[in-house]
């Protein structure tokens, strides 16, 4: 039985876990509140919620490990076309600037470009406007129930 290279990599890695959940959540609670604040009255939600994704975020919000994963990919030629737009969108852009970033540091070692990419700040959150409400709705529950524990 042969094993690809990427698989023996995600077995080897394990089931891959969002760790910056947290962070995104803030990032796009803040986002939220901004555009909430500074909408027009009569301003609805879904054209609040086109606003926020659109919005530049703070980095990146994928894992070192799961970008590295899909940067080997676009380097062995995949177009990633299984992927949905804006997931696609977003590696297109990390594989860009790490592009740009070999070149400018003449640094070769990808997961270090990674990293360094990664935590730079992303143009928009690449979430679609329904991800966005559910994320929001699931923090706000989240909020709600930590507050009634100490009711």
């Amino acid at each position: 039985m042969v094993i690809s290279f990427l698989t023996y990599i995600k077995y080897k890695m394990g089931k891959s876990k969002f760790e910056y959940y947290e962070e995104r959540d803030k990032d796009l609670m803040d986002v939220y509140r901004y555009v909430f604040l500074t909408s027009p009255n009569g301003t609805t939600l879904n054209d609040m919620l086109s606003i926020i994704v659109e919005h530049k975020s703070k980095r990146f919000w994928v894992s070192e490990k799961r970008a590295y994963l899909i940067m080997l990919r676009l380097r062995n030629g995949d177009d990633l076309s299984s992927m949905n737009e804006n997931k696609r969108k977003m590696y297109f852009e990390i594989y860009r600037r790490i592009n740009q970033l070999e070149l400018e540091r003449h640094e070769h070692n990808l997961l270090n470009l990674v990293y360094g990419v990664l935590a730079q700040e992303a143009p928009c959150f690449y979430l679609t406007a329904g991800s966005a409400k559910v994320i929001i709705h699931y923090i706000k529950k989240r909020r709600c129930g930590s507050l009634k524990r100490y009711l």
